[in-house]
């Protein structure tokens, strides 16, 4: 289900992302894309995200685009302790960390295709695009995959076989 929490103009307030995420475990989704992120922690958000853990719900997040260290200093939600987030940083065309993209030993999970993304454009265009927020969809359609091959998959699995399949 595709859900709106940003505005034409692409903003966004905490509250529309959590009734996002409130509508998708209220309808059955057990997977969700979160492409967005900030240098803030939410106590509501950190919450919901636990009590999304409870349902079994995934939530794939963006690790961010300051090409700094989410260990030392968060992105939030990507750097929530939680283990049904798993944070996903951007790489290039090479397959190497994007010079944009987070990143941290403990804080990013995985890494995905990050740099020059098709991708929709507000107005009903198309065009290329870079950022987590480009890589962490990649991450998504991976879970929803293991997830229809082995739908009672826990999300600290999910996560542990990806960490564990990735190249370093």
């Amino acid at each position: 289900m595709a859900l709106k929490a940003f505005n034409s103009q692409g903003l966004t307030y905490n509250n529309s992302t959590l009734r996002a995420l409130e509508y998708a475990m209220e309808n059955g989704a057990k997977i969700s894309n979160h492409s967005y992120g900030g240098p803030y922690s939410s106590a509501a958000e950190e919450s919901l995200i636990e009590e999304a853990a409870d349902q079994g719900h995934v939530l794939i997040v963006a690790a961010g685009n300051a090409g700094s260290n989410n260990d030392i200093a968060g992105m939030f939600p990507a750097s929530y302790p939680s283990g049904n987030i798993i944070s996903v940083a951007a790489i290039e065309e090479s397959g190497g960390l994007a010079s944009f993209s987070n990143y941290g030993r403990s804080s990013v999970h995985v890494a995905a295709p990050g740099r020059n993304i098709l991708s929709t454009l507000p107005g009903g265009e198309y065009g290329w695009a870079d950022g987590t927020s480009m890589a962490a969809p990649h991450i998504t359609g991976l879970v929803a995959l293991m997830r229809s091959i082995q739908p009672n998959l826990i999300p600290s699995a999910i996560k542990n076989i990806l960490i564990d399949t990735s190249a370093p």
